[in-house]
């Protein structure tokens, strides 16, 4: 059984689209203060390197295929 299966699958899709949405954050604040012509928060920059790049393919792509079983809804 994988690990991940212990928790019912709608509270997994949650889980994975909250993840992507927190990925969209930093990206957004990063693209924001580039648009604008101001400085970058410091804390955004190694932020969005990582989760900005990998949590949007993950947490939607996860959500997306989370089927509820039998009985879950």
């Amino acid at each position: 059984m994988n690990p991940f299966q212990a928790i019912p699958a709608t509270v997994r899709k949650w889980l994975y689209l909250a993840f992507g949405v927190a990925g969209l954050v930093p990206t957004s604040v990063s693209t924001y203060a580039v648009a604008t012509g101001g400085d970058i928060p410091t804390w955004c920059i190694g932020v969005a390197a990582v989760l900005g790049v990998l949590a949007p393919a993950l947490g939607f792509t996860a959500g997306a295929n989370v089927t509820p079983s039998r009985g879950e809804g």
